[in-house]
């Protein structure tokens, strides 16, 4: 019905980034490095509260053909651009127009 990124609650015992790494794999069935540093951030409406998203990188080394919320979800890779253009959160949209000087940040700092 709408595109989102993977998202959930910091689970007890985990880092905001090994909750981030569980979630990219329950909900898209992806697996990877999520990358330390934080991306952004941006809050919703659910149960009856606001939610505070951290948002981190996943860089992706396995795609599994079956996962978690398959049955619910569906995957899709898109440029960045038509990315930005299909998310319906405004602050998601920001958040991923940043990433080409996030990236080339990471790039300089990880040599």
């Amino acid at each position: 019905k709408r595109w989102i990124i993977p998202k959930g609650i910091i689970e007890p015992m985990m880092t905001p980034q090994t909750s981030a790494a569980q979630e990219a794999l329950e909900e898209a069935g992806v697996e990877g490095k999520v990358l330390k540093d934080l991306m952004g951030t941006y809050t919703y409406q659910k149960w009856g509260g606001t939610c505070r998203v951290r948002v981190y990188l996943l860089k992706v080394e396995t795609i599994c053909i079956e996962w978690l919320e398959a049955p619910f979800r569906q995957r899709q890779w898109f440029s960045l651009d038509e990315a930005i253009k299909r998310i319906q959160e405004v602050e998601i949209s920001q958040i991923l127009k940043k990433l080409p000087v996030y990236l080339s940040n990471y790039q300089v700092e990880s040599k």
